[in-house]
């Protein structure tokens, strides 16, 4: 399978299992958690905020028509037509576009399109006064971003902007110190004495921070509660890692938190231990450290007959980054000018990612540089 055509897979299965959170990875949002006027709301406050800097530069010249890249349901597609004539969303998912259309509330002014191809060729030079994508191009491989910047440069007017952003590096995170592992989990509701096999069960985890220093709840080596699944009979691992829950922020020493756990059954029936843990992602669980885990027994039954599919893999998101200088050439390379680099700015509710380094390019047509003395060049 090609790189495109697995790209289009996992983004067709998020669009059809959980939609909103794929788009925007809050914690405690995944499996239809998130508030669709939440949800959308995001989208305002973004693009509220991408106004204002545009404005501050001068650009763009026109608002007649606006592009969104990876529109996924059209969070930010909306919010655009608020200052645009006409929005066109693209994506790479009709599971999205199907929901993107259901959900809109702006009629003819807010066009929704499918686009599986490695270009914008449905699209003629100088048709859009902003083209704009937020946490898409790092999802996919450069070669494939660096195209579809050509094509951004290319689909814009004289006087057209184009917005996005690619990670250019993973930021370091420390090592809690000793004193940190140290915690206690305690399922509060939701224990099961039996599951059915590759059933998903949630259990409310009452966590307890007992150590010595903060256990951080975002970015890069965070503290989540998780859990494990082994044989009843000898303790041997089935499944190391089955569930995560995030923090809603920082856990201090002296202080707990519920969370809810989602925990998937083995497929396969049999005697087992259900192990609720803490873990600092890529460090270690606080097993390991000395703490105590959660242990309880479960059965996991047959599952009930269904109707025989072929099996799939899970989707899942990879992330890309790219150097400031590579980028800088493709835009340059693709017959166009670098005007700003912003430092990323989130969709509000406290979400980024904040574990990677994340410019926000602003670039246009190089011919606009002659044309007008109030473009900022980086360069």
């Amino acid at each position: 399978m090609s790189d495109l055509r697995r790209l289009r897979a996992n983004w067709e299965a998020f669009g059809k299992q959980d939609p909103f959170w794929a788009i925007l990875t809050l914690p405690g949002k995944r499996l239809g958690r998130w508030n669709v006027r939440e949800f959308f709301e995001t989208g305002v406050v973004e693009v509220d905020e991408l106004m204002r800097r545009l404005e501050a530069i001068q650009h763009p010249g026109h608002r007649e028509r606006a592009l969104d890249f990876g529109c996924g349901v059209g969070r930010v597609t909306q919010a655009l037509a608020g200052h645009f004539a006409e929005v066109v969303g693209v994506d790479i998912a009709r599971s999205m576009l199907a929901q993107a259309r259901r959900l809109n509330g702006f009629g003819s002014r807010c066009l929704y399109v499918h686009n599986e191809r490695r270009d914008l060729g449905r699209f003629p030079d100088g048709h859009f006064d902003l083209v704009y994508t937020a946490y898409v191009l790092q999802h996919m491989p450069p070669e494939y971003a660096r195209g579809y910047v050509s094509e951004f440069i290319r689909v814009l007017r004289s006087d057209g902007v184009a917005v996005f952003q690619i990670p250019s590096a993973r930021r370091s995170a420390p090592e809690l110190p000793a004193s940190a592992f140290r915690g206690r989990v305690a399922i509060a509701s939701g224990v099961p004495s039996a599951m059915r096999a590759g059933s998903v069960h949630a259990l409310t985890v009452t966590a307890s921070n007992e150590g010595g220093a903060p256990w951080p709840a975002r970015g890069l080596r965070s503290v989540s509660v998780g859990n494990h699944w082994k044989e009843a009979k000898d303790a041997s691992v089935v499944v190391q890692d089955d569930a995560r829950a995030s923090f809603a922020g920082d856990l201090h020493p002296g202080a707990s938190e519920d969370v809810i756990l989602e925990v998937r059954a083995p497929v396969r029936p049999g005697r087992y231990l259900l192990e609720v843990d803490l873990v600092q992602e890529e460090v270690a669980w606080f097993a390991e450290r000395g703490s105590a885990p959660e242990r309880l027994p479960v059965r996991v039954r047959r599952r009930r007959p269904l109707p025989v599919r072929r099996p799939r893999e899970e989707p899942h998101m990879d992330m890309y980054t790219v150097q400031p200088e590579e980028v800088r050439r493709w835009i340059e390379d693709s017959g166009g000018q670098l005007i700003e680099v912003w430092p990323l700015f989130s969709a509000g509710a406290g979400w980024a990612l904040q574990e990677w380094d994340i410019p926000c390019y602003v670039a246009g047509p190089y011919q606009r540089r002659r044309r007008d003395s109030n473009t900022r060049g980086v360069d």
